[in-house]
């Protein structure tokens, strides 16, 4: 096991969701991305908009017609920028439904 799969926390479940991102400063306040893993802590997403580390975000996405997730708080924990291209590591807030997203990653386990 490496370094880092022994700090993660909660398992992720690799996934490719759009996802729309809501800014409470700076000069950018909408934008969309796509979610590569996703856990009960947070998730893993890629965008062409500029982000910042440490930036409070607020998340919607869907997970069809059955698990919706709108303005969910989070943060940017980390960034890396490989041609215009943004990865970013989000950490949702406390009071986002954890047992709502356990149900909604086991319905996308099972959908597979």
């Amino acid at each position: 096991m490496s370094a880092s799969e022994e700090f993660r926390k909660f398992h992720r479940l690799m996934t490719s969701l759009p996802v729309g991102l809501e800014f409470t400063e700076g000069p950018l306040l909408e934008a969309w991305g796509r979610i590569r893993n996703l856990s009960v802590g947070g998730l893993e997403i890629e965008t062409h908009f500029p982000i910042k580390r440490a930036q409070k975000v607020y998340l919607s996405f869907y997970i069809e017609d059955h698990y919706h997730f709108e303005h969910s708080p989070a943060r940017i924990i980390w960034i890396k920028i490989q041609e215009h291209q943004y990865s970013a590591g989000i950490s949702f807030e406390e009071n986002v439904d954890r047992a709502h997203l356990r149900d909604a990653m086991v319905f996308l386990v099972n959908r597979i």
